[in-house]
């Protein structure tokens, strides 16, 4: 709301005050040196003629939020965190790390499978390999040439499976078997897809003579894939947690409060998914606590929390790179967020973990790119349009007085404020010394002026503006104690309609206008 900052303006307000009004007395008097005559004199100062709306109030008001104004003008605090940001990086990773180390392969069958290692409760169907390339090692130790073809029904294309064949002479049985590899340049797979099959590639290796007639590989006969990497995997992707860890979002709304009570009407926390994962998941919240300016913990209670997660959205098969976005939003139809909003929060403490098929049914078909992410953010929601009661804030402020007034009488300042806000606001200022001690207050005990709310309609917007005039005097004996000050404590203490309870808008529009003159008597 306005609180802090209203306060931080009239302070400024009265501080720019002081500080002109000296210095205008220090001319004043320099005029008067002229003259070694002793004279008494008065003089009414215009200083302040200022107007500023809520909007501009508000512009640097939170340093962690940002402020929005709705199409009807109702201004809102967002604060945002960043919950949970997950890469489809560790899943492959996974797949990778455990493929790694299948080195060279020998064929010795016309037929065989290639099983690949469990990864954890992973079961895969297909996946597309990028920079992963294929070397083989032929061999023949016949007397007579042979055709030998390398297939792997598995690894497609285009849906074509990989085929190379290579001519390989006849052995003269001196030395080793005649043979042949790729070793020094090959094949690089980018692109092609891997099927499995019982979890294994299925490899085929025909060596065929000038008649047509098949023989088993030679020994010698192998293969090698290597640099195993993944664009794309399918299958059961495994029910899997995934930690967001710890974090927390700063509330520096109620930074200054040292009493009273603020009602924020309708406050939201939305969540908002983004996901390109190609897989049921949902975020599951393990603490989500609203730690309070009088150091409470209240937990942020809903169904959706203690009875199952929140889904996220997610592609379907056919709609490989697409990202789904949604929100979900806790309000007071399905939470308590009134009442832990409404407890003036400095901060929210939240762990948020996702876990990939929760069903765990692995009838459930699902995908990953290497571009593939998953992101949950959350917004704390505070629209401007409450209640306060009493709500009482203070800020301390440097002060040196100490070069100026030493030929000031007296001062009556004058304040005329405007108020279109739909705040009231009592004020009072402490002057204090060097070591924090009382010394002088800026109005009498009893004598704070209240600077009265805007009246409002029934749904709690400013119809009219509320004037306020307020006199001070200052005589000599004041302003010598006031001129010793190190420090002014500012108190100001909010409330909203006074007669009924009633919740009241802050609208960009509305305007605090605020005039000060002096009239100054000074004698030498």
């Amino acid at each position: 709301m306005t609180m802090r900052q209203t306060n931080f303006l009239l302070l400024s307000t009265l501080l720019l005050v002081f500080t002109t009004t000296f210095s205008c007395v220090d001319q004043l008097t320099d005029i008067q040196d002229s003259d070694d005559n002793r004279f008494e004199a008065e003089y009414a100062l215009p200083l302040v003629n200022s107007k500023i709306t809520m909007a501009d109030i508000l512009e640097d008001f939170e340093e962690d939020a940002v402020l929005t104004v709705d199409p009807n003008g109702l201004l809102r605090f967002q604060y945002s965190g960043d919950v949970l940001t997950q890469s489809s990086m560790d899943v492959f990773a996974v797949i990778e790390e455990s493929i790694a180390g299948l080195g060279f392969f020998p064929l010795s069958q016309r037929r065989q499978a290639l099983p690949l290692p469990a990864i954890q409760d992973l079961v895969l169907d297909r996946l597309q390999m990028k920079n992963t390339t294929l070397a083989y090692a032929f061999a023949n130790d016949r007397d007579f040439p042979v055709t030998m073809t390398l297939t792997l029904p598995t690894v497609l294309l285009d849906g074509v499976p990989f085929s190379y064949t290579e001519e390989l002479p006849a052995w003269d049985g001196n030395g080793d078997p005649v043979s042949s590899n790729n070793l020094n340049d090959p094949f690089d797979l980018t692109g092609w897809d891997l099927t499995l099959e019982d979890d294994s590639i299925f490899i085929e290796v025909s060596t065929v003579d000038a008649a047509g007639i098949e023989y088993d590989p030679t020994p010698g006969t192998a293969m090698k894939f290597e640099n195993f990497s993944f664009t794309y995997a399918q299958g059961f992707l495994g029910t899997e947690p995934y930690e967001g860890g710890r974090d927390t979002i700063e509330i520096d709304f109620f930074d200054n409060w040292i009493r009273g009570d603020v009602y924020f009407e309708d406050p939201v926390i939305t969540f908002n998914f983004e996901n390109s994962f190609g897989v049921p998941t949902e975020a599951v919240i393990n603490v989500f606590n609203i730690i309070t300016a009088e150091g409470d913990t209240l937990p942020l209670e809903s169904e959706f929390i203690t009875d199952g997660g929140i889904e996220f959205p997610y592609p379907e098969l056919d709609e490989v790179g697409e990202t789904k976005s949604t929100q979900f939003v806790f309000d007071k139809n399905n939470s308590n967020i009134d009442v832990v909003l409404g407890s003036k929060p400095v901060a929210i403490d939240y762990d948020v973990d996702a876990l990939t098929n929760p069903d765990t049914s692995e009838q459930i078909i699902g995908f990953i790119t290497d571009s593939s992410f998953y992101r949950v953010l959350v917004d704390v929601d505070l629209p401007l349009f409450g209640q306060a009661a009493n709500f009482e804030v203070r800020d301390t402020f440097e002060l040196d007085l100490s070069e100026y007034g030493d030929d000031v009488e007296s001062i009556e300042w004058k304040l005329v404020t405007e108020n279109g806000l739909p705040l009231g606001v009592e004020i009072q200022g402490d002057f204090l010394d060097a070591e924090g001690n009382l010394i002088a207050t800026l109005f009498e005990e009893g004598e704070e002026p209240v600077i009265g709310g805007a009246p409002v309609d029934g749904e709690g917007r400013p119809t009219a503006k509320n004037e306020v005039v307020t006199f001070i005097n200052w005589d000599a004996s004041e302003l010598d104690t006031v001129i010793k000050a190190q420090r002014l404590l500012l108190t100001a203490v909010f409330s909203t309609t006074l007669e009924l309870e009633q919740s009241v808008q802050l609208l960009s529009d509305q305007e605090l206008e605020i005039r000060i003159g002096a009239i100054i008597k000074v004698t030498d």
